[in-house]
């Protein structure tokens, strides 16, 4: 049985993929999608990987607590339902703000995230502002290795290709690549891994598109792919139907919101027309959701990886999330076909969507 999200007019082909503990995606998402609360299974999926150090409550406990603190204040998901991740422009107290937001009845801020705990100090609410937060948060971490540096984004090339494209090209039969881009791929070095080395294109067909300040934010981007700027020509000097596989991986919800159409247009202009393409996002149909998703990208990008400082965060970081029901229809809607989706239940409720044209 499919997901009851996809329109009647569209349909998933035969050999849907289903998460990865074999449970078909109806069965664990019907209460996320249809009352626009998350399910027992899903929302432990993300306590366990956000604020939990493996001690959780069994479902009939994590069921009371919702039903007594949470339930009564979740609205039901209309369609397209944009949920704001950029929370915190009004506020000078982002962190503790968050925190207080998230439900937390035996659970702990660690490991998944920071490997260290420091629920100790967002609980105790010790210090009053997010700078004296996040400094006390780094010494718990130590010294961190830089989460985006060449070699470890080409390691992350290496497991994308393994775990995920080399599995998707062959399900959804897709050979004779002449043309991939990464969109959102920063500096270009998975893309490198992916494009150059495991499709054998040349430079001039290994494609990046992502904003300039965050492609150098740190380094130059790699001279083995070609780089496309979205703040000025964007894609438009890629050719039409020259792109065999495109990769958008947790990069739309960075779009805002009203750019969004276009850029789709944009991606569909690009695909081959037996190419494919893999979306990578948030499941996310409520706003306890968003806030666990903004809540780690700060915990990340501020704390662990330490690619910008507090005040860049505030000042620079979009997001608005949606649920994969309403993914899948914006992409649909441009003309695509879903193919295929796998939930990965992981710690931010991420999943795989597959698109070709119709």
């Amino acid at each position: 049985m499919i997901s009851n999200h996809i329109n009647e007019n569209h349909t998933i082909d035969n050999n849907v993929i289903v998460n990865n503990k074999g449970t078909n995606r109806n069965t664990i998402n019907t209460s996320f999608q249809n009352e626009g609360v998350p399910t027992p299974e899903t929302l432990k999926y993300i306590l366990d990987g956000v604020l939990d150090d493996g001690d959780v409550m069994d479902d009939n406990e994590l069921c009371d607590y919702l039903a007594s603190n949470t339930l009564d204040t979740l609205e039901e998901t209309p369609t397209e339902k944009i949920l704001p991740g950029n929370c915190f422009a009004e506020s000078d107290f982002v962190i503790s703000d968050l925190y207080e937001s998230i439900p937390k009845p035996t659970t702990k801020m660690t490991s998944k995230i920071l490997n260290r705990p420091v629920e100790k100090i967002l609980d105790e609410k010790e210090y009053d502002e997010d700078k004296d937060i996040v400094e006390a948060l780094k010494n718990i971490v130590g010294d961190n290795t830089d989460s985006y540096n060449p070699n470890m984004s080409r390691n992350r090339g290496h497991n994308r290709w393994n775990y995920l494209i080399k599995y998707a090209l062959k399900t959804y039969k897709i050979s004779n690549i002449k043309g991939f881009l990464d969109f959102g791929g920063g500096e270009g070095y998975m893309a490198e891994v992916i494009g150059c080395e495991k499709l054998n294109l040349p430079k001039k067909r290994v494609h990046v598109a992502d904003v300039a300040g965050w492609a150098s934010r740190k380094y130059e981007p790699s001279k083995n792919i070609t780089f496309h700027n979205m703040d000025s020509d964007g894609m438009k000097n890629i050719k039409t139907n020259s792109i065999g596989l495109i990769t958008i991986l947790h990069v739309m919800h960075h779009i805002p919101v009203e750019e969004r159409d276009k850029c789709i247009t944009e991606l569909v202009r690009i695909l081959s027309p037996q190419g494919l393409i893999i979306l990578y996002e948030h499941d996310c149909s409520n706003q306890l959701f968003a806030n666990l998703i903004t809540l780690e990208h700060l915990l990340f990008d501020v704390v662990l990886a330490n690619i910008m400082t507090l005040e860049e965060f505030k000042k620079d970081f979009y997001a608005a999330y949606m649920s994969e029901s309403d993914w899948a229809n914006k992409f649909i809607g441009a003309g695509l076909k879903q193919v295929g989706v796998k939930l990965l239940n992981n710690k931010d409720n991420s999943f795989y969507s597959y698109f070709k044209l119709t």
